[in-house]
């Protein structure tokens, strides 16, 4: 964790934009809509510390992911699946770039190829992701969808030639388990949602490991909006052929789910440039206990005992895994 000194030998107060070095580190997909100028003075001012507010910031971002995925699955039973995508990256695609040119922010791109891929691979995970809330339970989509970091820490072995230390090959057969007893009561039902639950977590392992390979010459701007162009053009193409034309009240609900969607994108990002990746991490899997309990307080889930011990195992495993993982896995 960064403290308040170190912030002030970065010579953050007063700059119009953070030092490369620790730019470099920020998980692509996350941006604050906080000025830099700002948060450190705020911190001065009040007392309040950078870890605490900071590590607030982080949770609040955790769950209005949470919240988002709750919208997803009240939207998914009026709109198709693909259509929710294209509007959740459309509204970060208008946000986004007027927060840059606000701030005054040049983009600056250098792998274009990596960067496409990143957004192609990025937008499917994120639609394989609505497909599965729309067809299954909340609590068990959120729940595949955040096994990424396991499938991430396996391809950076193959593609980064990353070795995983005996904790990380532990966490992973532990995580493998957990994705058997969550999957154990519902699995022989044959639904689909199951299977894009895990292929959201593939395809988001494989995003994470090429914005691993993009962050040694692009910056997180770049990376970003590559997933919000990459997302929108996916959510298009797959609405395109049975787009249904949203009822004012459920445009409304839209354009809200995509505000909450990008706000907390912006403070995870800004969090996590002040924080250790497995901090910021571990926070994120709040986002998990967030989902489970809107929908067993509002869409009537219910939790078996194989759910929570699965759960159990895939969380531990995760957090153990971030521990002993050398670079980043968090997307």
């Amino acid at each position: 964790m960064v403290e308040l000194g170190t912030l002030r030998r970065l010579r953050l107060f007063g700059r119009k934009k953070p030092v490369d070095h620790i730019e470099n580190r920020i998980p692509s997909h996350h941006f604050t809509c906080l000025s830099h100028n700002l948060w450190p003075r705020i911190l001065d001012s009040t007392g309040w510390g950078v870890v605490s507010l900071i590590m607030w910031s982080m949770l609040l971002a955790a769950i209005l992911f949470g919240i988002m995925a709750f919208m997803v699955k009240i939207i998914s039973s009026q709109l198709p699946a693909g259509e929710i995508v294209f509007f959740r990256f459309a509204i970060g695609l208008i946000m986004i770039p007027l927060w840059m040119i606000f701030r005054n922010i040049k983009l600056e791109p250098e792998n274009k190829w990596l960067l496409a891929l990143r957004g192609i691979f990025g937008g499917i995970a994120i639609s394989f992701y609505f497909q599965s809330v729309s067809l299954i339970d909340l609590s068990t989509a959120v729940m595949l969808s955040f096994t990424y970091p396991v499938f991430a820490a396996i391809f950076a072995n193959f593609f980064l030639k990353e070795k995983l230390k005996m904790a990380g090959v532990f966490a992973l057969t532990a995580s493998l388990i957990g994705i058997y007893l969550v999957l154990l009561p519902e699995f022989t039902q044959a639904n689909p949602g199951y299977l894009y639950g895990l292929l959201s977590a593939i395809f988001a392992g494989l995003a994470v490991v090429i914005i691993r390979k993009l962050r040694r010459a692009d910056n997180s701007w770049s990376i970003t909006l590559a997933l919000m162009i990459g997302g929108t053009s996916i959510g298009g193409l797959l609405s395109i052929n049975n787009f249904i034309m949203p009822a004012p009240g459920l445009i409304l609900l839209l354009i809200i789910m995509g505000i909450i969607a990008t706000l907390a994108q912006l403070l995870l990002t800004h969090g996590y440039k002040y924080c250790k990746v497995v901090e910021g991490g571990i926070i994120s899997m709040s986002t998990v206990l967030i989902s489970v309990i809107l929908a067993v307080l509002f869409l009537g889930e219910k939790l078996s005992l194989n759910f929570i011990l699965g759960g159990c195992l895939i969380i531990g495993s995760i957090i153990i895994l971030l521990n002993s993982h050398p670079g980043e896995i968090i997307k």
